[in-house]
């Protein structure tokens, strides 16, 4: 595995142990009434953290992920989940009353990373490429 690759599974990793962590706390500890606007953005939050770490961390168990192009992928989804969802998640951790600007920029980063993902598989691996 190649030491970049190695670095973005592992963070994908650890952003899963956080979401299944953020996820705990925000069912047991945090204050949030069921139902509210303030729950339902955290558990997206949540939700998003897991799956992407997820696809990120499948991707990285093949050798396709070597390709430029899924590196990007893998970036921008590992950005994705620090800015959209760790932003929501210190967010309501915080009580701010306005969401951080990260937020916008971290769900942007995650809509890239699908999309260069999708050009990726559309294009295939290249003759005597990875996969």
């Amino acid at each position: 595995m190649a030491k970049l690759q190695r670095w973005l599974v592992t963070l994908a990793a650890l952003g899963g142990a956080l979401g299944v962590g953020a996820g705990a706390l925000g069912a047991h500890a945090l204050a949030l009434a069921p139902g509210s606007a303030a729950a339902h953005r955290y558990d997206t939050a949540v939700i998003y953290l897991l799956l992407h770490a997820g696809v990120v961390v499948a991707s990285g168990a093949t050798r396709a992920v070597l390709q430029p192009a899924w590196l990007v992928s893998n970036t921008l989804m590992l950005l994705g989940m620090l800015g959209f969802s760790g932003g929501i998640i210190a967010s309501t951790y915080l009580a701010l009353e306005h969401p951080l600007p990260v937020i916008p920029a971290g769900g942007t980063a995650f809509i890239m990373g699908w999309l260069v993902a999708a050009g990726a598989v559309f294009r295939g691996a290249p003759k005597g490429g990875a996969g």
